[in-house]
């Protein structure tokens, strides 16, 4: 994980990100941990995605490192009140298939700094 590339301008991701949790937007990594995995190998791999995180200076707000396949949407939805909605970007389609929650939105389909722009102004 350590060694993942990212698949976007960083810097201009920075920047987006940032502009969107001044606006109020609340930016939440969910992330499936390892398919085959024990509780240790769990830790460590929130761990390093976390490291990950940070080498890379992404602003979020929080990080939910979930079981593999785990659906997504419920990891947030007791922080969510009614009326609000969330936005995710994912190249699974089944993540997206299972995203109740608003918009789900596949990263290789659409350019995500592009969706950002707009979404920030």
């Amino acid at each position: 994980y350590r060694k993942a590339e990212p698949m976007w301008n960083v810097k201009e991701l920075n920047r987006l990100l940032t502009k969107a949790r001044a606006i109020g937007y609340e930016v939440r990594i969910i992330t499936w941990l390892s398919k085959e995995s024990t509780a240790e190998y769990d830790e460590l791999v929130r761990i390093t995605k976390r490291v990950w995180l940070e080498m890379m200076g992404l602003p979020y707000d929080h990080f939910h490192g979930v079981q593999y396949g785990a659906t997504k949407a419920d990891s947030i939805r007791r922080y969510l009140a009614e009326d609000e909605t969330a936005i995710l970007f994912d190249d699974n389609a089944n993540v997206r298939k299972g995203w109740t929650m608003g918009e789900a939105i596949d990263p290789i389909e659409t350019d995500i700094l592009d969706f950002l722009r707009g979404l920030v102004g």
